[in-house]
């Protein structure tokens, strides 16, 4: 099933990147990042306006550009503690934003 019609997106458990715009203007409401991915490209998820959770790994170190941007129903973010990047625009307009946990060790935002 494509992921424009589901709800919610598993990914595979040797995933090590999700690449630009894989999931941008989709209709998911959840998703769940599995351990192994490092890297989370440009516009990944970009207008993806259900989207109301996003589960990130402790191991991630790269969130580019645009990646969640114009994500109205995101509510709050903790962004994991080995994250060394957060790209320009990662969180613009999403108007429901109430909140994002920054790690101590981030190296540029």
């Amino acid at each position: 099933m494509n992921a424009q019609f589901r709800k919610y997106k598993n990914f595979s458990p040797s995933l090590k990147s999700i690449g630009k715009f894989s999931f941008s203007n989709t209709k998911l409401k959840e998703v769940n990042i599995p351990s192994s991915v490092e890297m989370i490209k440009e516009s990944a998820f970009y207008e993806c306006t259900s989207l109301e959770s996003i589960n990130l790994p402790s191991e991630m170190k790269i969130i580019e550009n645009k990646t969640f941007s114009n994500c109205d129903k995101l509510k709050f973010v903790k962004l994991p503690d080995l994250l060394e990047q957060v790209g320009d625009y990662a969180f613009y307009n999403c108007k429901s934003l109430e909140g994002i946990v920054f790690p101590d060790l981030l190296e540029k935002v």
